[in-house]
């Protein structure tokens, strides 16, 4: 929640980049059942956890990342996404669409 209060505060990130930027937390799942029910009910209120089926420890961190490459690869297939190549100099700045 310390992330919540400070920089993930709504549109923060947005204000200062002038951009939409949407935040999302990966982990895996969790023997404590205390622990998979907080996360339930912390993604009810904020819609911004990913929880896969792997147990989330520092050893599983590749299934951690396959399963945030798994989310961006089907969320670029509905949206339009916009980044830049960014070379030595900003003015030089390349803006390339998928």
């Amino acid at each position: 929640m310390l992330l919540r209060s400070t920089w993930l505060k709504p549109n923060y990130l947005t204000n200062k980049l002038e951009f939409k930027v949407k935040i999302v937390f990966f982990i895996g799942s969790s023997v404590d059942p205390d622990l998979q029910q907080a996360v339930a009910f912390e993604n009810e209120i904020y819609r911004d956890v990913v929880q896969s089926s792997f147990l989330d420890h520092y050893h599983n961190n590749t299934y951690k990342a396959i399963s945030y490459l798994k989310y961006v690869s089907r969320l670029i297939r509905r949206l339009e996404v916009k980044f830049a190549l960014i070379e030595k100099q900003p003015e030089q700045c390349k803006s390339t669409q998928l």
